[in-house]
């Protein structure tokens, strides 16, 4: 090796891991200019996964370690970006709640559903103020072991985990709703996953998904 110092070999690896990253995402839509955002455009974060996004996959995938590892919210504001701390709170302060539990069958996805949004008055009423673009996050993490079903499952839909459940769908239509309505601009779709789901969620005009 020409590494002499372990600092070194780190200080590279987190290099390679961003590179590795940055072209390994797949821009899978963009319509009506959704990107790339304005800088100081101002952002509110949906899913879960926006708070307690995935670092890594499954088994041999799986990151030892997230130390160092800063957040989505913390990610776009280094990058110029307003994002509603109230909603992003929100997703932290009821994180047992929404989170993913069980696997195979078993499987809950638990993620929070519009009506919890909306019933909490505080965090609904942020929304309008961070209403450049309403970004949904979602993540599905299969490994050994621990493979997403595709039938049978309570919490997916019609059975299936590998297409967006009916809470993450929830969120979906609302947000269409508030951009109907005029109060959010844009709706941007993050697939945060190490597992390909089904992506009827892109084209269906229920949804209004810019990108």
């Amino acid at each position: 090796s020409r590494y002499t110092k372990l600092s070194d070999v780190i200080t590279d690896g987190k290099k390679l891991v961003e590179d590795i990253e940055a072209e390994g995402a797949v821009l899978l839509k963009n319509e009506n200019d959704a990107l790339p955002l304005a800088k100081g455009n101002k952002v509110s974060l949906f899913g879960i996964a926006s708070y307690a996004p995935a670092y890594g996959g499954k088994g041999s995938a799986q990151s030892g370690t997230t130390e160092g590892a800063i957040s989505l919210k913390q990610g776009l504001e280094n990058a110029g970006f307003e994002v509603n701390a109230d909603l992003f709170n929100f997703y932290g302060e009821n994180q047992n709640k929404y989170k993913p539990v069980g696997r195979g069958v078993s499987l809950k996805l638990n993620d929070a559903p519009w009506s919890d949004i909306v019933a909490n008055s505080a965090v609904y009423g942020s929304i309008s103020g961070y209403s450049d673009v309403a970004i949904f996050v979602f993540n599905r993490l299969g490994g050994e072991g621990s493979d997403y079903a595709q039938s049978g499952v309570v919490d997916g839909t019609n059975g299936d985990t590998l297409k967006l459940s009916p809470n993450e769908l929830s969120v979906l239509k609302g947000l269409k709703g508030l951009k109907d309505s005029g109060v959010i601009k844009k709706i941007v779709v993050l697939a945060n996953t190490a597992n390909q789901i089904e992506s009827t969620y892109l084209t269906d005009p229920a949804l209004g998904v810019d990108a």
